[in-house]
């Protein structure tokens, strides 16, 4: 599966979320249960009658008792998407650990989409990287370099996914050592994308210090990756308090219904709640208005991931369906190992 310019972001999402790119639903771990799905749609529908949905900002829910309501923007805007963004770092970097999160740049002419934190390094791209660099053995001296880079920087696996038709690249990264960890469809296209994990072991002597041969040319780079939103693309269903105008929390999710698109789909980047209104039931409700607004935009299909530290189970109880997994990938501060699991519906 290939990652377009626009896509990129749902890439930085996702390691805002798990290393930097993953989903986290701070309703499930309210002080109190959450409503059933049934339930929830009831209370909404006594504390407001869900306005038509246009083109500007709408409410969709208004309790005064509790003193918030819930709008919808159908362009979401950055001052209402980085208070979600920051209090959903806030919550990983407390239950996981501080994670530094860094973005490779390097002197290739092609976009590689590689970023590592929480121990591991994603790497898109790599078919691209492939027909640049021209031959079996330059891929793999890039690869030796990037890896011994990121085992410096901490990195203790490196996740690579390609284009399970391309099978001299395959057959490349298996001999490498990596070995395949998940055959995933994409819903843009009838590609299936296949994931290799790789677990990395270095000794730090002054001969893998020295870049590989086949690499001279080519120079590698960390960098800290920093919060932008600025091209943030979809809409959002958003937690305002209504005294104070302040931004509670909140559902960021983009419809993908291009000429290109196999089968129009909206995908959920992120689901976010504040404490203090956390134990309402509120995820529910936020997942059910993104299911009404996007069912109106004429899409039929949601998908989300998250991880197994987080939310499996609040999708399930909203009768999503598990697609794939990605097992065993991140690492938190206690040494614990989490999966990044996928879930699609049908709506």
């Amino acid at each position: 599966m290939f990652l377009s310019k626009k896509d990129l972001l749902r890439l930085f999402v996702f390691f805002f979320c798990v290393l930097s790119n993953f989903v986290y639903v701070m309703s499930m771990i309210e002080t109190t249960p959450e409503a059933p799905p049934g339930q929830a749609r009831s209370e909404a529908q006594t504390m407001v009658s869900v306005a038509p949905i246009d083109k500007k900002d709408t409410i969709l829910l208004r309790d005064e008792a509790k003193g918030f309501e819930i709008f919808l923007s159908p362009l979401a805007r950055q001052e209402d998407v980085m208070p979600v963004l920051t209090g959903l770092r806030e919550y990983n970097d407390a239950s996981r650990g501080k994670s530094k999160d860094l973005t490779l740049k390097t002197s290739l002419s092609t976009n590689v989409s590689c970023m590592l934190g929480l121990s591991l390094v994603l790497l898109q791209n790599i078919d691209k990287i492939f027909v640049e660099l021209g031959s079996q053995n330059k891929l793999e001296s890039f690869m030796e370099m990037l890896e011994k880079s990121a085992f410096k920087q901490g990195a203790k696996k490196v996740l690579v996914g390609c284009n399970g038709e391309n099978r001299v690249l395959i057959k490349i990264l298996l001999d490498a050592g990596y070995n395949l960890l998940e055959i995933a469809d994409s819903l843009e296209n009838d590609e299936k994308t296949h994931y290799f994990i790789k677990t990395l072991q270095f000794v730090d002597t002054e001969e893998n210090k020295a870049a590989a041969s086949h690499s001279d040319a080519i120079t590698i780079a960390w960098e800290e990756e920093k919060d932008d939103v600025s091209e943030i693309e979809g809409y959002g269903i958003f937690v305002r308090d209504i005294a104070t105008t302040k931004i509670l929390g909140g559902l960021i999710g983009s419809i993908k219904n291009d000429s290109k698109t196999k089968i129009p789909y909206s995908e959920i980047s992120i689901l976010w709640l504040n404490d203090t209104v956390r134990k309402f039931g509120l995820g529910t409700i936020l997942m059910k208005f993104a299911e009404k607004y996007v069912k109106e935009q004429g899409i039929n299909v949601i998908q989300v991931d998250t991880c197994s530290d987080q939310a499996p189970g609040f999708y399930k109880k909203l009768e999503y369906t598990q697609v794939f997994v990605l097992s065993e990938i991140f690492q938190s501060h206690n040494g614990s190992w989490i999966s990044s699991h996928y879930f699609r519906k049908n709506i």
